[in-house]
């Protein structure tokens, strides 16, 4: 290929698999007071293991299997027993209580054709009444064709996809809060390592300050100009050690860790160039960002709920042809062979509201949303190019930043050294020493802050692509015929 992404972590891969579990006892580290070290790898699999993070996501997805499943029963064999106890009076039969027993047995074809089976008993008052009807329903307009019976289960096989897409965007959000945290810890910590150094620095030539000015060789307000500059140093590192807490907290709460657990951050502050085109960055997130399924399933979605408004368009009509065999008598025993009646017939049945003024709005509606849908569709591509050539331009502004402030720190060493020289020489006071020493500690905090935005922009990057994580994988049409 063309291009090449050397950063691609194949750790990182290896802790997206659905439904890691971290098996670590927070409590050992808390005891012994060991700290618990996290790096990429590990963070990731402790994040994506993380039910207070992801619960919901995972609970969405749970809810809609179950509905998938319950859609499937439509195609079952289904038995509802059925009774009925009462008193009747008048007629030939005579005046008396009633009771009656049966169970219906029917099943339902993607077809739209329904076969029923109602084997019943019942007494009423003197007699024995015993009836096995069987009724065949076929719909021919309104209700026929696969398409039209597996509705249900297709819309809640989208509403499956739907949720697992949901979960993946969470995963990946996740994913990125926790490489946010990670290095925003490894940032603190190198601003405190950064601030202790230029105390170190200042305490020396605060301290050559003092006695050079009892040598006379300088000013009182050199004195007072390094002390000042010693003060703000000491402050400066102060915040930096809080901002450093502040990062864990964040990183221990996104995590779910315990608060009081002490943590240490180990992840990588190498750099490394990307050498990737936008043109080709756009090709691969078109193909890969799952926001783009998303839509185009959504849009199958709405042409298919189209198809089922203009469905509905059509009447009622239905074919049925049914069988009863029934006998009755005083006794019993006889009323399973003695004097049985057979009849059966064939009609049309039909139900149709007159104007189909609902029907037709919905249809209406149906459309409106297909467009609607499709528009959407349509903006999330250009949605993820923005995306992909937004976080593309950062991550190259980052790797020009590097370079720019790696010449800014040679530049400030040079600068402090030779301030340094003519302080110790007499030459100046020691105020050029305090600007080239803010000079050299600016450019050195810039350094760290560009390389780790470039460290973060890798992964936002590939987020952007779509290879942060592998896309799940999705059933399509199903169902137990």
């Amino acid at each position: 290929m063309a291009y090449r992404i050397i950063y691609i972590f194949i750790a990182l891969q290896l802790a997206l698999t659905r439904g890691y579990s971290a098996d670590i006892c927070y409590d050992e580290y808390t005891a012994t007071g060991i700290p618990l070290e996290l790096n990429v790898e590990n963070a990731l699999n402790i994040a994506l293991s993380t039910q207070r993070r992801l619960g919901s996501a995972l609970n969405s997805v749970v809810q809609s299997e179950i509905n998938l499943e319950m859609a499937e029963t439509e195609f079952d064999f289904r038995f509802i027993p059925k009774g009925d106890a009462g008193y009747v009076g008048g007629g030939r039969a005579g005046a008396g209580p009633t009771v009656g027993a049966g169970i219906e047995i029917f099943k339902k074809f993607t077809s739209g054709t329904r076969i029923s089976v109602f084997p019943s008993v019942m007494k009423a008052a003197h007699n024995f009444q015993s009836n096995i009807k069987t009724v065949f329903t076929q719909p021919l307009f309104r209700g026929f064709g696969e398409e039209y019976n597996l509705s249900p289960i297709r819309g809640a096989q989208y509403n499956n996809r739907s949720s697992l897409r949901a979960l993946y965007l969470a995963q990946v959000r996740l994913m990125l809060q926790t490489v946010q945290g990670l290095y925003d810890v490894t940032r603190h910590e190198s601003m405190v390592g950064l601030e202790k150094e230029s105390l170190q620095r200042i305490k020396k030539f605060c301290a050559a300050t003092r006695i050079k000015e009892k040598l006379g060789l300088c000013e009182g307000l050199d004195v007072y100009r390094a002390e000042i500059e010693l003060k703000r140093a000491e402050d400066s590192l102060n915040s930096a050690e809080e901002r450093l807490q502040d990062a864990k907290d964040i990183l221990r709460d996104t995590l779910a860790l315990p608060l009081d657990l002490d943590i240490e951050v180990n992840v990588p502050l190498d750099f490394q160039l990307v050498v990737i085109s936008p043109d080709q960055a756009v090709a691969m997130a078109l193909s890969n960002r799952i926001e783009i399924d998303q839509a185009d399933d959504h849009v199958a979605e709405c042409r298919r709920m189209q198809y089922m408004a203009k469905s509905n368009l059509m009447p009622e009509v239905n074919v049925v042809l049914d069988y009863t065999s029934q006998s009755r008598d005083e006794a019993f025993t006889r009323i399973w062979t003695y004097r049985r009646e057979s009849n059966w017939g064939i009609g049309f049945q039909t139900a149709t509201e007159w104007g189909l003024k609902r029907e037709h709005a919905a249809y209406d509606q149906s459309i409106l949303t297909t467009a609607e849908a499709q528009r959407n569709a349509d903006q999330a591509r250009d949605t993820v190019i923005l995306d992909v050539k937004r976080t593309l331009r950062l991550l190259v502004r980052s790797q020009e930043k590097i370079a720019t402030q790696q010449t800014q720190i040679e530049n400030s060493f040079k600068e402090f050294h030779l301030a340094r020289v003519k302080f110790e020489h007499g030459l100046a006071n020691n105020f050029d020493l305090i600007q080239a020493e803010k000079n050299l500690r600016s450019a050195q905090t810039g350094l760290v802050a560009a390389i780790i935005d470039h460290k973060i922009g890798q992964f936002k990057l590939l987020s952007s692509l779509g290879m942060l994580a592998d896309k799940p994988e999705v059933t399509g049409y199903r169902c137990r015929k």
